[in-house]
């Protein structure tokens, strides 16, 4: 839903007011936003369902194929050209998959690699990508956040806040992601940032460490 250049519900703006057939595409909002009261408002200003990030491919292909039959449907039952807006029902709460990779990292501070090693499936190449992915772009992201803090630059500083998001939400970083849930929502010149920034850091210190760890123990042995 958060975009470079306009939001989730400006672009559907326009599709919707497009000429035709064209108006009534299906549109799907993809977003880290769990709070219900927002996903009932994109449904409610014209988005065909709602899916939840992270997601897994399989889910959005469920998702694509359920809204595909939907419209289809429509098609073949409606009697006049114009067709009322799809309403698909948000999909179902997701259920824990086994794990497939290797052994879970113990747990700090309640962060969990479960996530992680679902994406994995059992490739420790693969999760080995993911946890160094990780610590490259946190040292990046620390940087970014103290330079958009001194610029003053709250529009960038609000999307950084809503990229890193899902990486910390995906680690059970709980703390970590309420602070960048309200730099993404809040960040403002009226607004404590500098504070929010601080407290964050200091996650950001907690997290890596976990994270470099994890990769450690995911280090092919070399006996």
């Amino acid at each position: 839903m958060n975009m470079p250049g306009m939001s989730g519900l400006q672009l559907l703006g326009q599709i919707r007011q497009l000429e035709g057939e064209n108006q009534q595409i299906p549109v799907i909002a993809v977003t880290a936003n769990a709070m219900k009261a927002d996903l009932d408002r994109y449904v409610a200003e014209g988005m065909t369902a709602c899916l939840l990030k992270p997601f897994k491919e399989e889910e959005l292909l469920q998702l694509m194929g359920s809204v595909w039959e939907a419209d289809t449907d429509q098609e073949s039952a409606a009697p006049s050209p114009e067709k009322a807006p799809l309403r698909s029902p948000l999909p179902p709460q997701r259920e824990a998959m086994p794990l497939k990779g290797p052994k879970a990292a113990p747990a700090l501070n309640g962060y969990s690699l479960q996530v992680y090693e679902q994406y994995a499936a059992g490739d420790p190449a693969a999760l080995r990508l993911m946890l160094e992915t990780f610590l490259s772009s946190g040292r990046q992201h620390v940087q970014l956040l103290e330079q958009y803090l001194q610029q003053q630059n709250w529009q960038e500083l609000r999307e950084l806040a809503h990229k890193m998001y899902p990486s910390f939400k995906q680690l059970k970083a709980e703390k970590a992601a309420l602070l960048l849930r309200r730099l993404e929502t809040e960040a403002s010149a009226t607004a404590p940032c500098s504070d929010w920034i601080a407290a964050l850091q200091q996650e950001i210190v907690l997290v890596t460490a976990f994270v470099a760890e994890a990769l450690k123990e995911a280090e092919p042995s070399t006996n």
